[in-house]
């Protein structure tokens, strides 16, 4: 079979060769080195790994298949994990979107470029890939074949995640048979009602409360603004005087520590908002008493040796799981593992929202096959106007309006934001040529936002050095500006690297803000946005806490909120994180912003642009979203 991908760069030949020594994959016929060709490209383009490829070969030499073809297999699946997917499709209608190696080596992820000679690496895909299905059968002990909702679709698991998939779905149906009989609407009513009207549940979100309670499983699915968590207080203040639950019975936990503060704040404010009388003191103390873990805390340890699992089960009987669309199938696994049979699970989520990073979109499978434990939010109190259509037609697969006239913006834009008139606003600025643009539109954004020198971030961050009481941990009103003002805005990107990348907007804004790029010391200067990027317990830091730099007497630190406290940490001892001022939009999840400058790359068929990241990214908006990019990105991403 002849070579049809000639014109290979020089730092692609190196990985090349770099395979060949590792005997990826051996031999030295033509198939061989056209496999090879094509593995190098998409670890080039960063679809998968050296190592990734390495488990391919010893797959494929245990299960004794010395067809080259199989490496591509396998690198097919490992792309399918990577895009959310547990399993991948051979045939059928979604075979389209689960293939996607000939779209994948089109783009270069280093420079979000369209690769060399892409429509020669397309044809050489398409001449291997018929080979690469046909070896399934010879991978068999590492491979499973899976049909789903009884059609001849051929879909291809590891076994791994295969067993992880067959366990989650018993699990799930054992206890969604569980019930527990519901509540009167009188009894509904005394839990669901606050004599101050802070916050009034509408008929669909006591109904949801009601299906709560009723059962041992429940979901709750929902866009923003819809009152998933607003209605946590109200389910536990039902089962806390039906089951008698002590505040060690009851967890709240989200997949992030991001999500999982917010949740615990969310609780105490609706506390706070709720009248003396509306609620009991014992069952106000328990539920003061309550805050959000990420789930890996819940379940102790480190994966897959959890601390709790089915041997070792959690003592809880009431286990409520907010930002349920970010859990992946193997996590989900693990924590019904750990679950007593007696212990009730309500899930909240919202399921159009970007699938998990690992694979197993677990809250998605829920809503589609067991209607009857979902109970579905549709009122939004938060968003309207074209914030809230945008985000609806885009769930649709259209973008009408915000590619209107009325909602298209000039170069007057920055002005535009201002307007008190656009809030509630979903925007569309369209560069006459984006990456010639992108770099002044970012540092626009920065002085329009106050994230420039002498802007609000800075201001307050100098400001705070006085405020002896916030730097020991207290909320004071300096405090609850600065937060205020890091939270006011927000970039988001589609994707890493690359022009249109958060490296490269962390880089240009920070630029912009010093008048240089920091040295070792990047954190040197106050009023810096900072995201933590892993858990450290000890610090009392998670994955998504997203601080600020400030000045003190004992050197910089970052400030983070944490509730009703602050959470303060010298900067030399900051576990793994990034400059914040643009984050992707996967590690948006959970979190809201005042403005949301959404940028998109633009290759119209770019991997990464999709509905589910526009619908994602224009929901973190509290006030109005804009979206960088050119007409054609725009459009495929409603596609």
């Amino acid at each position: 079979m002849p070579t049809s991908f000639n014109n290979t760069p020089t730092a692609m030949k190196d990985t090349i060769d770099t395979l060949a020594a590792f005997g990826i994959p051996e031999g030295a016929e033509s198939d061989a080195q056209d496999v090879r060709t094509i593995l190098a490209r998409l670890v080039d383009a960063g679809e998968v790994s050296i190592g990734e490829l390495q488990c391919a070969r010893d797959v494929t030499r245990f299960c004794g298949c010395a067809e080259p073809h199989a490496y591509l297999l396998v690198a097919a699946m490992f792309m399918a994990l990577h895009s959310g997917d547990a399993e991948l499709a051979l045939t059928g209608d979604a075979a389209k979107d689960s293939w996607r190696i000939a779209a994948a080596g089109r783009i270069d992820r280093a420079s979000e470029e369209v690769a060399v000679d892409a429509d020669g690496f397309a044809h050489l895909v398409a001449a291997h890939w018929p080979a690469a299905a046909a070896t399934a059968g010879a991978l068999s002990r590492f491979v499973v074949s899976s049909g789903r909702d009884g059609t001849d679709a051929i879909r291809l698991a590891f076994r791994r995640h295969h067993d992880a998939a067959v366990r989650v779905a018993n699990l799930l149906e054992e206890r969604a048979k569980a019930a527990d009989g519901g509540m009167a609407p009188p009894e509904l009513d005394a839990f669901c009602t606050y004599s101050r009207g802070a916050f009034i549940l509408s008929g669909e979100q006591k109904r949801a409360v009601a299906a709560a309670v009723a059962g041992r499983l429940a979901v709750v699915t929902g866009g923003p603004g819809t009152g998933k968590t607003t209605i946590v207080c109200s389910i536990l203040r039902a089962l806390v005087r039906r089951e008698g639950l002590a505040a060690g019975e009851i967890a709240l936990a989200a997949p992030t520590g991001r999500a999982a503060q917010r949740m615990g704040e969310a609780l105490r404010g609706q506390l706070l908002a709720a009248g003396e009388n509306d609620i009991e003191p014992g069952e106000r103390a328990i539920l003061q008493s309550l805050d959000g873990s990420t789930i890996q805390s819940l379940l102790g340890g480190v994966a897959p040796r959890w601390r709790h699992d089915a041997a070792n089960q959690l003592p809880h009987r009431l286990v409520v799981i907010d930002e349920a669309s970010m859990v992946d199938l193997l996590l989900m696994r693990s924590l019904l593992d750990a679950l007593r049979g007696d212990c009730r699970l309500i899930l909240l989520g919202d399921v159009n929202q970007l699938p998990p990073v690992q694979a197993g979109a677990v809250l998605g499978d829920l809503v589609c096959r067991m209607r009857e434990c979902v109970a579905e939010l549709t009122q939004s109190r938060r968003f309207k106007g074209s914030l809230r259509s945008c985000a609806e037609e885009f769930k649709r697969g259209d973008c009408t309006t915000i590619m209107s006239d009325a909602a298209r913006l000039g170069d007057d834009w920055a002005d535009a934001v201002r307007d008190s008139r656009t809030i509630d606003s979903c925007l569309w600025f369209e560069p006459r040529d984006a990456r010639a643009e992108i770099d002044g539109f970012l540092r626009k954004w920065a002085d329009a936002h106050g994230l420039a020198m002498g802007g609000a971030l800075h201001s307050l961050a100098e400001a705070i050095a006085d405020d002896e009481a916030a730097l020991r941990g207290e909320m004071t009103p300096t405090a609850r500006e600065l937060f205020a003002a890091l939270d006011a805005s927000r970039i988001l990107a589609v994707v890493r690297n690359g022009r249109f990348g958060t490296e490269r907007a962390n880089e240009t804004l920070l630029r912009h803000r010093l008048g240089r790029l920091p040295g070792l010391r990047r954190l040197a200067e106050p009023g810096l946005p900072v995201i933590v990027t892993e858990n450290a317990p000890r610090l009392r830091l998670f994955n998504g806490d997203t601080g600020v730099t400030v000045r003190s007497p004992e050197g910089m630190l970052a400030l983070f909120p944490r509730g009703d406290r602050v959470v303060a940490c010298h900067v030399s001892r900051l576990p793994e994180h990034d400059i914040a001022y643009a984050t992707t939009v996967h590690k948006s999840q959970g979190s809201e912003f005042g403005d949301v400058l959404v940028v998109m790359p633009d290759c119209a068929g770019h991997p990464l642009i999709s509905r589910r990241m526009a619908y994602t990214a224009i929901t973190r908006a509290r006030r109005r979203t804009v979206i960088f990019s050119t007409r054609a990105a725009l459009a495929s991403s409603a596609a």
